[in-house]
């Protein structure tokens, strides 16, 4: 299947997880990808979770794509716009972008087991501050980057990935709250480029067996065992 030569898309967060597989999906339909993450080896790995932007590079090459890793904290505003100037200066357009990264995941560092925790008091504002600058803010940045080129071209899609939690109370109040901005974001960046012919789209893949959610999971098992 190749419906999508001659596309340019930039999949952000791909080193792993749902990133890593819509990058992939996306190159065997036979866009040129572009991906982003902070993970360039697993020993400096930020997340102590598997896998790194070269590895999902070398996995879609591998497999007859075309995809091009570059190395960007979506923390860092230099190094985000450095990532579309070259992919503009390459292919004067992008046509696709996905907005995966997520810093939510970092709660792995920050020395609490969040499903131990009572509720939003005892969790560490590191965790609200993560989930909005490497999550929701990542999103508003790299999508207002992309809509200057595809307001001019008047052609492209832009995609955020959120989940249903957006829509409920009691999946913790970091993670709710994002979510939720992440959709209230889709809704008002669709708004304003519906004119240009540039949809936004919001994404729920549901619950997928990524490499943090398979962490979660073990880390949720042995800690029950060590209280039976």
């Amino acid at each position: 299947m190749n419906e999508l030569e001659n596309k340019v898309a930039l999949v952000t967060g791909a080193s792993r997880g749902i990133g890593k597989g819509i990058a992939i999906a996306l190159a065997k339909s036979g866009a040129t990808i572009y991906i982003t993450g902070r993970t360039e080896n697993e020993k400096n790995n930020t997340t102590k979770l598997s896998g790194t932007i070269y590895e999902t590079e070398k996995q879609i090459i591998a497999n007859g794509g075309r995809c091009k890793a570059i190395c960007c904290d979506h923390t860092n505003d230099q190094e985000v716009v450095k990532v579309f100037k070259h992919i503009f200066e390459t292919h004067n357009k992008i046509d696709i972008l996905v907005n995966s990264v997520w810093g939510g995941y970092e709660y792995f560092n920050d020395g609490t087991k969040f499903w131990l925790e009572e509720g939003f008091w005892d969790s560490p504002i590191s965790r609200w501050d993560k989930m909005f600058s490497s999550g929701v803010r990542a999103a508003y940045f790299a999508s207002a980057q992309a809509a200057k080129k595809m307001t001019e071209q008047k052609s492209g899609i832009i995609f955020n990935l959120s989940f249903w939690v957006a829509q409920r109370n009691d999946k913790g109040v970091a993670y709710c709250t994002s979510k939720a901005a992440t959709d209230k974001m889709t809704e008002a960046m669709a708004f304003e480029l519906f004119k240009f012919n540039v949809p936004v789209i919001g994404l729920y893949p549901g619950i997928v067996r990524t490499e943090a959610v398979l962490l979660t999971s073990h880390l949720k098992i042995f800690n029950f065992m060590q209280h039976i």
